[in-house]
């Protein structure tokens, strides 16, 4: 059994009745990494009859720990036990259906070591449909100070690279809420944690998928994260911020802010 940081890097990779053909893309691009010294940590949460684990079977076992849930215990509850299992010294995050860039476990390490005082990192991705076709790009903020005074989910979930300590100095995921990603970025944020986005394309996020895994998004609780973690310091932006998630809730923006490009799925 590996040693606690013995490893470099865990990729916590959460699953809810992927396509089989979607998750074999994903599995592939994270073993076709530059950067070797990783383990992989799923933790599963489909339907029994999927039999997910077979697609691993081709894959080095010792580079990978699988957890089959007893019963579905939700994605929230999913990454903070991958989170607790995992034995690298940085852990990233990792969806079913995206795939990763060669490059994308070295650039973030490399970048996360150089900068010690950032928290964590994302990155720029590219968008794919259902059959892997390249649909677009998602630009986020790059620096702490622009992703502090974004009115929209600043990072890429399925992007992110944590630094080794970030869950001890900030908490594991929220379990009770159903946008459990913002919520994380909010609190670290107020709690003075430095986050920061990688402007490379390290990411193919897939974002017209036909399986069950992407859930609906619950914008209405935004608003009530803003109340949650409003900052004094910043009171006109945090005001504002309150204002339109509270218009979005109560308005239909959805479709409009669509037509924009506005990453609100």
């Amino acid at each position: 059994m590996m040693k606690k940081n013995q490893i470099k890097i865990s990729l916590v990779l959460p699953l809810f009745n992927p396509r089989h053909d979607h998750l074999k893309e994903c599995i592939d691009s994270i073993f076709d990494q530059e950067f070797k010294d990783f383990e992989l940590v799923v933790v599963d949460d489909s339907n029994k009859e999927m039999n997910n684990e077979e697609l691993f079977n081709s894959f080095p076992a010792d580079r990978i720990q699988y957890h089959m849930n007893e019963r579905p215990i939700g994605l929230q509850a999913s990454l903070n036990l991958g989170i607790k299992n995992s034995k690298g010294a940085f852990i990233a995050r990792m969806d079913g259906d995206d795939i990763c860039k060669k490059n994308r476990l070295s650039t973030q390490i490399n970048f996360l070591e150089e900068n010690p005082n950032i928290s964590l990192v994302g990155s720029n991705c590219i968008t794919i449909d259902s059959n892997g076709n390249d649909v677009g790009k998602r630009t986020y903020p790059s620096s702490n100070k622009d992703i502090k005074n974004s009115f929209f989910n600043p990072l890429a979930h399925p992007s992110v690279m944590f630094q080794k300590n970030f869950f001890d100095k900030y908490g594991l995921y929220d379990e009770t809420n159903e946008i459990e990603d913002w919520e994380l970025w909010l609190r670290t944020l107020k709690m003075g944690g430095q986050l920061a986005n990688i402007q490379e394309d390290l990411l193919k996020l897939r974002v017209f998928s036909e399986n069950d895994f992407q859930r609906p998004r619950h914008w209405h609780l935004v608003y009530k994260m803003g109340i949650k973690y409003f900052d004094k310091k910043r009171f006109y932006f945090s005001i504002t911020f309150i204002v339109f998630w509270f218009c979005v809730h109560i308005a239909p923006f959805k479709k409009i802010l669509r037509k924009i490009k506005i990453f609100i799925d």
